[in-house]
């Protein structure tokens, strides 16, 4: 057991000598992850090491920073019965959490996901698809806006519709 100057027990081992405690950290000294402890009992001279595990939120020195693997796309020409895919990637190359919707300017452009959180340094795949079912042939253009906690961008997109050739 370990006990305070009171002779209190602050933390009781069981018969194999583990023990389980909750503590709190603070965030400006412990960032969350793994750290190693090394203990030296003060008159015995007995020393242990071990690991513990820090979670919750570290505060980050850094801001959030959006960035996006394009800043247009080009979906190509189809019929009316072909739709194009393309992907992209919404990341955070900054500190602490990204967290990101998107909108569309045009009802034919279709994006999955439409919205995300991510952590520093990750991205997140973004697809997007052109709905040409519906729309006469000819060049078109529209626009996908990120907007996040770290500002907003836009991506250019374009395609075109060919005429349906029926046999």
């Amino acid at each position: 057991a370990i006990v305070d100057r009171n002779g209190q027990n602050i933390i009781a081992a069981d018969s194999s000598g583990s023990f389980s405690d909750t503590v709190f950290v603070d965030a400006n000294y412990w960032e969350p992850g793994t750290h190693l402890i090394h203990a030296e009992d003060a008159v015995s001279h007995k020393s242990a090491s071990f690991s513990i595990l820090v979670t919750g939120q570290g505060i980050s020195p850094r801001p959030p920073h959006l960035v996006l693997s394009q800043t247009s796309l080009d979906l190509g020409s189809g019929d009316q019965a072909t739709n194009s895919t393309a992907s992209m990637t919404v990341a955070d190359s900054g500190g602490g959490v990204l967290s990101w919707q998107s909108a569309t300017t045009q009802p034919w452009l279709v994006l999955s996901p439409t919205h995300g959180t991510i952590a520093d340094g990750r991205g997140m795949q973004v697809m997007v698809a052109v709905d040409r079912s519906k729309l006469s042939p000819g060049s078109y253009s529209g626009a996908i806006i990120i907007t996040s906690n770290a500002g907003n961008q836009t991506v250019s997109v374009k395609m075109e519709v060919t005429a349906l050739n029926v046999q």
